[in-house]
């Protein structure tokens, strides 16, 4: 079974994300074809890592852009554990909350089928 929570140490501020995901909703039977229509899903899914040591969802340190900031020494990945100590709990349960219902969104627009209309139903 894999952990929930990863300690991280952190020299800085920052906003973390799984990637750059996004769904194309471009129609390409419109009458301009070029108009790309694309919306970021990564937003929902972001994580924010605070100055100091605090604790994560074990999933982020998967993420490309964390890696790259444990090589630029931005982050200190620690211990992987499955329960937080206890005055640390409440805030890394709300993190992970937050961090799970953005997953949710994100995996729902997936989901989503643009519509799009007929050439038939635009001359009209």
């Amino acid at each position: 079974m894999e952990k929930k929570y990863v300690r991280i140490m952190s020299t800085m501020n920052i906003a973390v994300t799984p990637g750059l995901q996004f769904s194309d909703y471009t129609d390409e039977k419109k009458m301009v074809p070029n108009k790309l229509n694309i919306k970021p899903r990564w937003q929902n899914a972001t994580v924010e890592i605070k100055i100091g040591t605090h604790y994560y969802p074990a999933e982020i340190t998967k993420w490309n852009t964390v890696k790259a900031l444990v090589e630029k020494n931005i982050l200190t990945i620690g211990e992987i554990v499955d329960k937080v100590p206890s005055d640390l709990e409440k805030e890394a349960t709300a993190i992970s909350d937050k961090f799970e219902k953005g997953k949710a969104m994100m995996n729902a627009d997936d989901k989503k089928k643009p519509q799009q209309k007929k050439l038939a139903e635009i001359g009209d």
